[in-house]
């Protein structure tokens, strides 16, 4: 996963976002852009305590074990798979 603490992956990152504009191609889901980067605000929300999070006992359960999954250095399709399964239940 790209660090916004390492400079160039930083740079890459923002030209990346800047390139996002209203034509842009969905390439992961059904958002549009401005959803997507709505959605893109929300953990730093989180982090900066603008936002709170309201849990529930299957996230309590399960949380532990996504972050595990999504804290890993490997693509997202596997892990796509296991937020379907859990949404599932």
């Amino acid at each position: 996963m790209k660090s916004l603490f390492n400079t160039q992956e930083r740079e890459e990152i923002i030209n990346r976002i800047q390139s996002i504009n209203e034509n842009s191609e969905r390439q992961w889901g059904k958002m549009l852009p401005s959803q997507m980067l709505l959605h893109t605000q929300a953990p730093i929300k989180v982090s900066i305590g603008e936002l709170k999070l309201h849990s529930n006992l299957i996230f309590m359960i399960l949380g532990p074990i996504i972050k595990k999954k999504l804290m890993k250095e490997e693509p997202f399709e596997k892990i796509c798979q296991l937020i379907k399964v859990c949404r599932e239940l």
